[in-house]
């Protein structure tokens, strides 16, 4: 859910997609250790394919559908 605030709120100031990758990598200390926890930059990756799927709602003249969750319980 977090991934999904993050996008928007990159989209609502308008950056594009170069200016948010350059704002994702700004992160240094997170990604230092999500690569090493998990391998990858997965804050970052994530974010990204939120931010394109937004994008593509928007130029499809549709609204963004957020992603399913699994239930907690």
């Amino acid at each position: 859910m977090q991934a999904e605030i993050d996008a928007a709120v990159l989209h609502l100031y308008e950056l594009n997609r170069t200016q948010t990758e350059w704002l994702l990598d700004s992160f240094t200390v997170l990604r230092k250790y999500e690569e090493a926890d998990h391998g990858e930059f997965r804050t970052k990756r994530v974010v990204l394919e939120i931010y394109d799927e937004i994008a593509a709602a928007k130029q499809a003249g549709r609204i963004y559908q957020t992603r399913p969750r699994p239930r907690s319980g």
